[in-house]
């Protein structure tokens, strides 16, 4: 339930364009790894994101699969990110891992992995 629900809210965070609504679902030390490098804490995140998250983004994600141990809270799935015109990048697809943590009665992002699935080849 916490990882739909994260999905759901991580999802609207993109798609309204608000970086700071994404930042803030991060814990202070949050992590977010990518093929282009690691950016730990949120203003390395948000320095990096600034780029990408624009109004106009759409973010189709599908959750696959989750696993608590306590306070922890690991869910992974597949995404489709569609930039809005006039961004860097077009599209972006392929599999994510969040990490949660307890705060409070919620959940924030300590870690988040993103790998990219290549596209296909042009024939």
């Amino acid at each position: 339930m916490a990882c739909q629900a994260m999905d759901a809210t991580f999802e609207a965070a993109l798609e309204s364009g608000d970086l700071a609504k994404v930042v803030a679902l991060y814990t202070a030390a949050g992590e977010m790894n990518r093929p282009e490098g690691m950016f730990q804490g949120t203003e390395k995140i948000a320095a990096f994101d600034k780029a990408f998250i624009k109004p106009g983004l759409e973010d189709d994600g599908a959750l696959k699969s989750t696993r608590q141990v306590g306070n922890v809270l690991v869910c992974s799935g597949d995404y489709a990110l569609t930039f809005p015109p006039g961004s860097p990048v077009k599209e972006v697809t392929g599999h994510y891992i969040r990490v949660l943590t307890k705060s409070g009665n919620g959940w924030r992002l300590a870690q988040l992995t993103y790998t990219y699935r290549p596209s296909p080849a042009a024939h």
